[in-house]
């Protein structure tokens, strides 16, 4: 863990660095892309190194992390409608997502604009299953990336309000939190990759 945080503290160092770099903005583009669609590293690690180092320019991260997100939801939306069973099924098994699965497709049910509006504050289930599940069920587009699009970017106004009201508290926090979620993913990724290629007889 000691290991994990050095490297983190050497994350942050580097962007707080190279904050007014020209690759900034592009790199946060696409993690907050990849986080919309495939990635279960959150955005918002890199988004806090920002605000902490420049807070005043709020909403140029905002807007940067906003717009790319959307268009990764867009392809997870694709993912949901285009590649379910290929991609988005196993995923869900090997996850074991089913129940959180079920549950937003009967939000979805109700409501597609209001329910992508509150999905990114609903915990514990994970963002992406309501991404994936409106694709998987034909849900009209437009109610679906503007509902996302408002509740994803009031999702990120708070946590950037947070990070640039008390800084390293909130990037220690979240570091603690990906290290342990980032973690557990890529193993049942890994484990998932094992089974389904036939490399252990399970």
């Amino acid at each position: 863990m000691e290991e994990h945080l050095r490297l983190s503290d050497r994350l942050s160092q580097w962007v707080t660095r190279h904050a007014e770099g020209p690759y900034i903005l592009p790199w946060l583009a696409l993690l907050a892309f990849l986080d919309g669609c495939i990635s279960p590293f959150p955005a918002e690690i890199f988004l806090a190194a920002l605000m902490v180092a420049h807070p005043k320019r709020w909403r140029e991260y905002l807007l940067v992390t906003a717009l790319a997100a959307a268009a990764g939801a867009s392809v997870g939306y694709l993912i949901g409608g285009l590649l379910f069973q290929f991609l988005g099924q196993p995923l869900i098994d090997t996850y074991h997502f089913q129940k959180a699965f079920l549950t937003a497709q009967h939000l979805l049910h109700g409501h597609i604009f209001l329910t992508m509006a509150i999905a990114p504050f609903i915990l514990p289930l994970p963002e992406k299953v309501f991404i994936y599940a409106a694709g998987f069920l034909g849900a009209h587009f437009i109610p679906f990336i503007t509902g996302y699009f408002l509740g994803h970017t009031i999702r990120l106004a708070v946590f950037m309000y947070l990070a640039g009201r008390y800084g390293q508290q909130v990037i220690r926090l979240l570091e603690e939190y990906i290290l342990i979620i980032a973690g557990v993913v890529l193993m049942m990724a890994l484990l998932y990759g094992i089974v389904h290629w036939h490399l252990l007889p399970l």
